[in-house]
């Protein structure tokens, strides 16, 4: 590393990182590598990547959060790997596409993103302390073994979920929810005295809730899966990138 000039270019980092051009984009796109434009072309300062270097070494994640433990020299697969930009951006769209809503938890069942086409009713919900403490509860749940494809969660709505997978170790779910099957209602009764809401909202809000076919409910199941196969990819992809940076890292520090 000390061999480094001041400026690098895209070819001399895809040297230095043992990887390819269109990973370092990538990177660089979701903002996990320090980079700035010169004539049109990328460059990276040597400070900024020996820096970079060696917070990857030290277990940072590039947005402030905490890596896992090391096992037998290599980071062990956790939600933290995921590169979170990349997935909301993802999730956004297709629960867009899909009319439902969509999170990622981590196996607790805390989100790990922000709620993708959140609907009113579940707003409504989690507004309360004691609502969304129960939306974590059913999302904990949701890390379970099941043969049936959707269940129901503590406020009455439909859910399905599909867990994200990376080296074959399970990470984080995916959560596809906020709609009915078969036009069942939620208790309203039950959610006023619970979380102390207001009923004519509730009323209000549930009209808005989808109620999908089966022609629908079947959409969202295929789509479910092919989604955490995408993002476990990126996670694993991302992974990888974090151990063989931690490898040159211990390098180049002799």
């Amino acid at each position: 590393m000390n061999e480094m000039g001041a400026l690098l270019t895209v070819r001399q980092l895809q040297d230095v990182l043992q990887i390819d051009r269109m990973t370092v984009y990538r990177m660089i796109k979701d903002g996990r590598l320090p980079a700035f434009k010169v004539g049109g072309q990328w460059r990276f300062t040597r400070a900024d990547i020996e820096r970079w270097l060696r917070e990857q070494q030290q277990g940072i994640d590039m947005t402030g959060g905490t890596i896992t433990p090391v096992v037998n020299g290599d980071l062990t697969p956790a939600a933290s790997h995921l590169p979170l930009a990349c997935v909301q951006a993802i999730q956004d769209m297709i629960a867009e596409v899909l009319g439902v809503g969509l999170v990622t938890t981590a196996l607790d069942g805390e989100p790990v993103t922000r709620i993708s086409n959140p609907g009113a009713f579940c707003d409504l919900i989690l507004d309360s302390p004691a609502g969304r403490n129960g939306c974590v509860a059913s999302w904990q749940a949701a890390n379970q073994p099941s043969s049936v494809p959707w269940h129901r969660c503590h406020a009455g709505l439909a859910y399905t979920w599909q867990s994200v997978q990376v080296q074959g170790q399970h990470v984080a779910l995916l959560l596809l929810g906020q709609f009915l099957v078969d036009d069942q209602r939620p208790d309203l009764s039950r959610l006023v005295s619970a979380y102390g809401l207001d009923r004519a909202q509730l009323e209000t809000a549930l009209a808005s809730v989808p109620v999908l076919d089966p022609v629908h409910v079947d959409q969202l199941l295929r789509t479910r899966e092919r989604l955490a196969a995408t993002i476990a990819e990126i996670g694993e992809e991302r992974l990888n990138m974090h151990n063989r940076l931690r490898r040159i890292a211990e390098i180049t520090a002799v």
